[in-house]
């Protein structure tokens, strides 16, 4: 009987400012930008709404705990409290490894888990429409495969 090896971790390339985190697959980013939003880098890209139908619930759920992990690790290294932002406009970037027609309600249904996740590790204060607000969602072809979150503060008021 073999036994599994650990896998190897990755070390990232890092720019002034940012913390990573590692995982196994990939690291997990946070910059801080000068207005006082927030980038955050999630590895991989959202799954689509119509695997998200057929999957079981478990796997989805350690898919959450997975990102919310790396997440709070990055927030306690800034030393933050919990929630970091109360009320927060999320611009998305969904950087995909290949070039194919992408529906842009899918990437919003894939979309949901990291925002959870990004609750949960207390970046954001809750999801609902009083302290989350959409903002411009872009689709890009780019190596690796990424998600790029932009939490910005909000005041709360209408468009």
């Amino acid at each position: 009987m073999r036994v599994p090896r650990a896998p190897r971790l990755r070390r990232p390339q890092r720019r002034w400012g940012q913390v990573t985190a590692l995982t196994a697959s990939a690291a997990y980013a946070a910059v801080r930008q000068p207005s006082g939003a927030w980038c955050l880098t999630i590895p991989g890209v959202p799954p689509s709404q119509n695997l998200l139908d057929r999957e079981h619930w478990a796997s989805r759920r350690s898919r959450v705990l997975e990102i919310t992990g790396a997440l709070t690790m990055l927030r306690r290294s800034y030393r933050l409290g919990a929630p970091v932002l109360e009320r927060v406009e999320i611009s998305v970037v969904a950087c995909y490894a290949m070039r194919r027609r992408r529906d842009v309600a899918n990437v919003l249904g894939g979309l949901k888990q990291h925002v959870d996740a990004i609750v949960h590790a207390g970046w954001a204060a809750d999801d609902d429409a009083e302290h989350l607000r959409w903002g411009s969602v872009e689709i890009v072809v780019e190596r690796p495969a990424r998600v790029e979150f932009l939490l910005r503060p909000w005041s709360g008021g209408h468009l």
